[in-house]
């Protein structure tokens, strides 16, 4: 029995929105019901869903609109993290939305010039848009969603008024968000990607991203309309849901390597780090020896095909290399997937691996373990086996 990969695509025709993305996924099967329910254990008053059917330029789909009592509210990242974590959400839809907020105090955090825990939300810590955020990741797991491609966005000009004044459009913590993601930039004269939804498909793409294979078989197709009349085109998007099953997946990689004999050890660290943050799949150093016998390292990097020519700009920039091999090479790797699991110290995240339908291996995630043993005051070792024993027992 083989995994299956259950992968959504966004199609975005007009733009994006927070409500658009849970319109699109409430299409798919995903019970308004349900989400409601959850989204009632939030405790941030009463929220309801009304979801619509609408119809812009000849396309009809799904409008959503969240009622709500209250607003607006300006709340910071703790407060967002206090209202999850005294919900009985559940414990995958809390750590994702977490995530996504980090997202988007992170970014408006740089273009302020502040740090993260001091940034308060405006639009986006209303009740109405942390439904948009908590009700996406609910949908996520009710899919059982666990691989995303994301279509190039468009993007509008202009300006907007907002709380800071006048802003270009899209506005900078938009532009932060979507770094790293393909946009095609329109003469639609309107905010077309709102913050919510760059944050919300920028963790997507960095959580679920995966390379589009051509034997996916549809499963649903849904469309969402958004609230906003455009110039130019219909306020659309499209969410397909889609499904691969195999237990092993087989790719092409490209291999850069180097010699160097003549760079210190402290600097391999920083550039080591700096080709894992901009997309290296591993890097690693292997002691050898060059001409005349003299001890150098052979620097080893695999990496996408895309991401050759950032990885030749950090390895020429930051080593005291002339020269680059680069090569092909096949890889297999384990179907895998993250699960959440409830230990004495805490969630934390397991990868499984997998292989032709049985796991044969299973690994708790670094850093939870890492935050786990400080907040309890435990070694490291004891929740890593704590991990690895609740999920066995599960």
């Amino acid at each position: 029995m083989s995994e299956t990969i259950r992968l959504i695509r966004f199609d975005s025709i007009g733009g994006a929105s927070g409500d658009m993305l849970l319109a699109g996924m409430l299409g798919l099967g995903v019970a308004l019901p349900d989400i409601e329910s959850n989204l009632s254990k939030l405790n941030i008053g009463r929220i309801s869903l009304k979801l619509e059917k609408a119809t812009d330029r000849g396309i009809s789909g799904n409008r959503l609109t969240v009622i709500t009592e209250h607003s607006h509210a300006h709340r910071h990242i703790e407060d967002i993290e206090k209202i999850l974590t005294s919900s009985q959400i559940s414990p995958d839809v809390t750590r994702m939305t977490m995530s996504i907020f980090r997202k988007l105090a992170e970014a408006e955090a740089k273009i302020h010039g502040t740090t993260p825990d001091k940034i308060h939300f405006h639009e986006v810590g209303a009740a109405d848009s942390i439904a948009d955020i908590v009700g996406t990741c609910i949908a996520i797991c009710k899919l059982n969603i666990n691989a995303v491609h994301i279509s190039p966005l468009p993007i509008g000009q202009g300006f907007i008024t907002c709380e800071h004044g006048i802003l270009p459009v899209p506005v900078p913590a938009t532009v932060e968000l979507l770094k790293n993601m393909q946009i095609i930039p329109t003469d639609e004269p309107n905010e077309m990607v709102t913050p919510t939804a760059a944050a919300v498909l920028s963790f997507m793409n960095d959580e679920f991203k995966c390379e589009q294979k051509n034997n996916f078989k549809i499963i649903d197709s849904s469309w969402s309309i958004g609230h906003k009349k455009l110039s130019t085109r219909t306020n659309a998007l499209r969410v397909t849901l889609m499904e691969y099953a195999d237990s092993a997946i087989s790719d092409q990689s490209l291999v850069l390597e180097t010699n160097i004999d003549d760079m210190s050890p402290q600097m391999f660290g920083v550039l080591t780090a700096r080709l894992f943050e901009n997309g290296a799949l591993d890097v690693f150093t292997t002691p050898v020896f060059m001409k005349k016998q003299r001890p150098a390292i052979l620097l080893t990097v695999i990496c996408p095909f895309e991401k050759k020519e950032s990885m030749l700009d950090i390895i020429f920039c930051e080593t005291t290399t002339f020269g680059v091999r680069e090569y092909v090479v096949n890889r297999t790797t384990l179907q895998r997937k993250v699960i959440t699991i409830d230990t004495r110290f805490g969630p934390i995240r397991i990868k499984i691996g997998e292989w032709r339908g049985r796991i044969v291996t299973k690994t708790p995630e670094y850093e939870d373990c890492v935050q786990a043993a400080v907040k309890n005051q435990v070694t490291f070792k004891m929740v890593h086996e704590e991990a690895i024993k609740s999920f066995e027992s599960k």
